[in-house]
């Protein structure tokens, strides 16, 4: 019995408890808790849960117009539809990056589970580069084909230089990114001997030019429509139509004229607006702000597991904004389509209404200056 008892005593001797040891100390008045630690996972299923059916449904209905209202597909559509895809793709890559420790303190999970949130991260910003420029060059592309009637004038040609601009940048980060370290594997492993590239000076810099970009193409616009003959206020109301993505309330008559006079001296039938309806502005300058300056703020922290996802949540915002600027002009075409569709009007008019047009004189405009320097629109 003494023996027996003697072995057992030895066995629980031998058997050392398990321990812990994470892959960063804690700061001085916190302590690791590897069970129940804090996580960024809830904030990622609540962004992907508001942006991704958004998009879904907004795509779907702008490829309703373009191919079965329209019935036309250009490159343009191509890189909606690169970008919605990819903004897709960034979502679930941001999910598993949560799924695999990220977003989690580097104190409250183990150097392995580092490594794997470390490189989930690569992916994203990876993916994430290509996605917010090809949505970028859907914007741009989408401006060029309503505000550049006339091809290589000034404006045209500034959407041209940036679009080459953003190509190349967001093309040589995307390469810097992806051989930032030799061997690739020292990206999320940086015991293994090898050199790097700074990270943070790349996510910076990325951020940077992500913000400025955002505010240039916002400001475009403006150039478009200095020109449209109406007063100031009218003026000012057009420039944040197009410039932060809204459908202004107007009263109908002064909503139909607004359109009218755009249409014309822009010269194209191709611009139209929803009157009545109040979407969504334009944020994505303002998520690329937020965005770069929390890299700013964690810029050298080295709780890269929590620090780094953290820069992930406002990139899904800054492209589902993206994403929904590229596709509000669309569907402003179809409620327009529905309501000339569900009128008793004609859609083309007939030789006497524009015969009885001619001899008819048209209404006093009370929305709107009259014309000046001898240039009229009605």
């Amino acid at each position: 019995m003494v023996i027996a008892h003697n072995s057992s005593s030895m066995s629980e001797t031998l058997v050392s408890p398990p321990t812990f040891t994470p892959a960063l100390e804690p700061p001085p008045g916190t302590t690791s808790n590897p069970e129940h630690p804090a996580s960024l996972a809830h904030l990622a299923d609540i962004s992907i849960g508001v942006c991704l059916p958004l998009i879904t449904i907004f795509f779907m209905l702008r490829s309703y117009v373009r191919i079965f209202v329209k019935h036309s597909w250009i490159f343009e559509d191509v890189l909606v539809t690169t970008a919605w895809a990819g903004t897709v793709a960034y979502c679930g890559i941001m999910r598993a990056t949560m799924a695999y420790h990220g977003g989690q303190h580097a104190w409250d999970i183990t150097r392995d589970e580092f490594h794997q949130a470390s490189y989930w991260f690569n992916v994203a910003s990876i993916e994430y580069g290509v996605m917010i420029g090809i949505t970028k060059l859907a914007v741009l592309w989408l401006y060029r084909r309503v505000f550049s009637p006339v091809r290589w004038s000034a404006f045209d040609i500034s959407i041209v230089v940036l679009i080459a601009t953003i190509t190349g940048f967001y093309g040589a980060t995307t390469i810097v990114k992806i051989f930032e370290c030799s061997p690739r594997e020292k990206i999320w492993n940086h015991a293994l001997p090898g050199k790097c590239v700074q990270t943070h000076w790349i996510l910076n810099i990325s951020g940077g030019f992500n913000t400025v970009t955002d505010y240039l193409i916002l400001l475009l616009p403006v150039q478009a429509v200095r020109n449209l003959q109406m007063d100031t206020l009218k003026r000012v109301l057009v420039v944040l139509a197009f410039t932060f993505g809204l459908w202004y309330v107007f009263p109908t008559r002064a909503g139909e004229i607004l359109q009218r006079r755009v249409e014309k001296t822009l010269a194209l039938g191709r611009l139209r607006y929803h009157t009545g309806s109040v979407l969504i502005a334009r944020s994505a300058p303002i998520f690329a702000t937020i965005g770069f300056v929390v890299r700013i703020q964690r810029s050298g922290n080295p709780d890269t597991s929590w620090n780094q996802p953290e820069i992930l949540l406002w990139g899904v915002a800054e492209l589902a904004s993206g994403n929904l600027c590229v596709c509000f002009p669309e569907l402003a075409f179809v409620f327009h389509w529905k309501r000339r569709k569900g009128s008793d009007m004609p859609h083309r008019p007939t030789a006497s209404v524009i015969e009885s047009n001619r001899r008819t004189k048209p209404p006093s405009d009370p929305y709107f200056t009259k014309c000046d320097k001898g240039i009229c629109l009605e």
